[in-house]
Formats: structure tokens, C-alpha cells, sequence
């Protein structure tokens, strides 16, 4: 079992590896003319943005019964988001899975909570994604009905739609109904995430010389990251979501300006995950070896 584990983890590597080097090949000369001061910036808020994140699937996790310690927590999530890189959408929910054993925690239970923070966040998405009616003329009508998504997020409607997902997609079914305290902790936590990342947007358009609303910048980013998210066939969403960021900053940054704001904020996403991928297993190996001493210790 543990040389299995040790072979998905190279696995996960790798293909997070290949990700950051092949993005880079595209990038770097827009990594090289980007104030360095905004560009740290950017890669700070996305990790901040990351963490978010983790502490949402937390706090869901926690509302199901079964609280983990944040660097448990920041161990099985970030190793897991490695296998967004893979091609289908099993490999995070199987990762948190077989992970989660190691914390007394049910294989249901923690596919549970990954379904619920999966809906939920496409649902905190779309809704954030309402902001871009502030500032793009003829379709803001429309993009203002985006905040009504925020309803599925009431346990009532959450719980049998997360079911759904579950059946559609073949994975394992969602059996524990969240509550209404529980979701809004999550909720709290999704808001800050598409703060921060909105600001790497920002950060971002104004290190290469043009504006971006902020309003704009957390509404676009948040409904490129959904629009992502459902074309679940590509890994992480790789040019789905950065060709919706164009479409929606275009307009205002200009196209070349646009993509190059979309192709570096995915570059420090990634960068991000790979942060704390690292910091996660670092935290292992460090928790294993406290325990072997105290042991050892004990043992005299």
C-alpha cells in the first residue's frame, strides 16, 4: 500500500510538473516584464486564495461530523488538488478519500463533503460572477440574475443536488445533509477566496500597464473559474477558463492584455497548488518523525 501510494504521488508530481513547464513556455515573457513587486503580490494572494479554499472544504467536513486539525486538513487537500491536473474528475475526490482514512474519517463522509463544497463552490461562483453587471454594458441584465444561485446553497436544496451530481458523475452517493451555520462558514471562506484571487487579477492588469474594476476582476475571474469547472473533461479547466476571462476583460483591457492576464493568473494558480502540495507532505513527513521520537522516547 505504500509503495502505491509513493507511485500516485509521482504520478501527481509529474503532472503538475509538466503543467507549471508547459505554462511557462507560454508565459515567460510576460512573467519577465511584469513588476516583480506585482508579481509576488499575485502569487501571495493566490496562495491565500488556495488556503481559502481548503478552509471551506474544511469547514464543510467539520459540519458532517468529522473536524480535522488545519495541517490534517491543509495535508489531504492540497495533495488531492494535484489530481485536478490529471485528465477526468475522479482523481481529487479519490485522493481525499483514501487520504481521509488516515484521520478516522468515513470514505462516504469525505465524499460527501468533497460533492457539497464542489456545488457549493460552483454556486458562490456563478453568484460572484453577477459582478461583471457593474461594468459590462448590453449584458448586465442577465449576468445581474447570477446572485439567485446563492439559493441552492439553503441544505434543503444543496443536499438532493448534490445527489444529483454524485449520480451523474458515478461517483459515491451524498448521504449527510449539511446545516445552515456549517454552509455559511464555507460560504465566508469562498467570499475571501474570490476576493484574493479577483485582487491577482487586478494585481496582474496593473502590472502590465492596464486597469481592470475591482468589481470587474472578482466577477470575471469567479465565473471563468465556474465555467471551468463544468466542462469537467479537461483538466482544471486548462483554456476553458482563460478563454472565458478574455471574453469578459477584453473589452476593457484589450485582447492581448487579456490573455496574457488570464494565462499568468492560471501560471500562479498553479504555482500555488504546488506550494501547498509541498507544504503538505513536508507536514507529514515532519508529524511522522514527532511521532517515531515519541515513541522511541516512550519505548526507554
Amino acid at each position: 500500500m505504500r509503495a502505491l501510494r509513493a507511485a500516485a504521488l509521482v504520478v501527481l508530481a509529474s503532472a503538475l510538473a509538466y503543467s507549471v513547464r508547459a505554462q511557462w513556455h507560454t508565459v515567460g515573457h510576460d512573467v519577465q516584464r511584469l513588476p516583480w513587486l506585482d508579481g509576488v503580490a499575485a502569487l501571495l494572494l493566490s496562495v491565500i486564495g488556495v488556503g481559502a479554499a481548503m478552509l471551506a472544504w474544511r469547514a464543510m467536513l467539520a459540519d458532517l461530523g468529522s473536524p480535522l486539525p488545519p495541517l490534517a486538513a491543509a495535508h489531504v487537500y492540497s495533495v488531492s488538488q494535484v489530481g485536478k491536473y490529471l485528465p477526468g474528475s475522479v482523481w481529487p475526490v479519490l485522493t481525499q478519500m483514501e487520504l481521509g482514512r488516515g484521520f478516522a474519517v468515513p470514505r462516504l463522509r469525505m465524499a460527501t463533503a468533497f460533492f457539497l463544497t464542489l456545488l457549493s463552490s460552483l454556486a458562490v461562483a456563478l453568484s460572484a460572477g453577477g459582478l461583471v453587471s457593474t461594468t459590462i454594458p448590453g449584458w448586465g441584465r442577465a449576468y445581474a440574475l447570477l446572485p439567485l444561485c446563492l439559493v441552492v446553497l439553503h441544505p434543503t436544496l444543496l443536499l438532493p443536488l448534490s445527489r444529483l451530481a454524485s449520480t451523474l458523475l458515478r461517483r459515491p452517493a451524498v448521504t449527510a445533509a449539511p446545516t445552515l451555520p456549517g454552509v455559511a462558514r464555507m460560504v465566508g471562506w469562498m467570499a475571501l477566496q474570490w476576493t484574493c484571487l479577483g485582487m491577482v487579477t487586478l494585481l496582474l492588469a496593473h502590472g502590465l500597464g492596464t486597469h481592470v474594476n475591482l468589481l470587474l476582476a472578482v466577477g470575471a475571474t469567479a465565473l471563468s473559474w465556474a465555467v471551468g469547472l463544468v466542462v469537467i473533461v479537461v483538466p482544471a479547466g486548462a483554456g476553458v477558463r482563460e478563454g472565458t476571462l478574455v471574453l469578459l476583460l477584453a473589452p476593457t483591457t484589450g485582447t492581448a492584455h487579456a490573455l496574457s492576464i488570464a494565462l499568468l493568473g492560471r501560471l500562479g494558480l498553479t504555482l500555488a497548488d504546488a506550494a501547498f502540495a509541498l507544504f503538505g507532505l513536508l507536514v507529514t513527513r515532519l508529524a511522522r518523525r514527532r511521532h517515531s521520537a515519541d515513541e522511541a522516547t516512550a519505548s526507554r
